[in-house]
């Protein structure tokens, strides 16, 4: 497959230990961006992307484990799809760092400064891992930039290999591509709030497990929040 990760890869045996057998994709996708040295600013990521057969079976199935049939059923389907869609397009990035808007990462003492203002709309990379935004080990957040003092500039890493396989010192709440957080997991499923570590296996495994299955557990518990009655298990 083009741009799959060879088989040979040594990647196989740390990030992708989990994966093996998936048609993990490997890109390196540049984007023009003023705002950064250079002019543009280039990401890698280890990618799993769904085809559209695969996401519409998750979307369905995952309706239909609410009991819905009909008018109900396709508009829960088309509520989880817009929901889902909002969540990366449905990629779910292994390990790596991808673009996103700058002001997505916002503190709020920074989100008031008028030279973080400036570049709200600037391009700047976010670092992931099994799925949902981490910050790395040695990195003072999840957004590859700077602070206010720096005026939230997107900074360009030179060794993007060594990011993919950096460790997680934080994991933060969604875990895609079902765009589920943890608090939201906990209230729809019952459990207590997973912490850090089990949240990464959690998204992890509910994806290698979705993989070769019509079902997909996290996108039922969205399909739930969404068609459920409000106040039950909710947005």
């Amino acid at each position: 497959m083009a741009g799959g990760v060879p088989a040979g890869s040594p990647l196989w045996n740390s990030v992708l230990a989990d994966y093996r057998n998936l048609p993990v994709q490997d890109c390196s996708p540049t984007i023009s961006e003023p705002a950064v040295e250079g002019g543009h600013l280039t990401g890698r990521a280890l990618l799993l992307l769904p085809t559209a057969a695969q996401a519409a079976e998750w979307i369905v199935s995952a309706c239909e484990a609410q009991g819905l049939n009909g008018d109900p059923l396709r508009q829960c389907a088309t509520s989880v799809l817009k929901h889902v869609n909002s969540q990366n397009n449905l990629q779910f990035v292994i390990a790596g760092v991808i673009t996103e808007p700058n002001e997505e990462g916002y503190l709020k003492a920074e989100s008031a400064d008028p030279a973080c203002k400036k570049l709200s709309n600037a391009n700047v990379l976010y670092s992931f891992r099994d799925g949902i935004t981490v910050r790395l080990k040695g990195q003072p957040r999840t957004s590859l930039r700077t602070g206010v003092e720096g005026g939230c500039r997107p900074n360009q890493p030179q060794d993007l290999a060594a990011l993919i396989e950096t460790d997680p010192e934080k994991v933060a709440e969604f875990g895609r591509v079902a765009g589920l957080s943890r608090s939201l997991y906990s209230v729809c499923t019952h459990v207590a709030l997973p912490a850090d570590d089990a949240w990464r296996k959690l998204v992890r495994s509910s994806m290698v497990a979705a993989w070769s299955s019509n079902r997909y557990s996290m996108m039922d518990a969205v399909a739930r929040a969404i068609a459920a009655p409000k106040g039950a298990c909710h947005y």
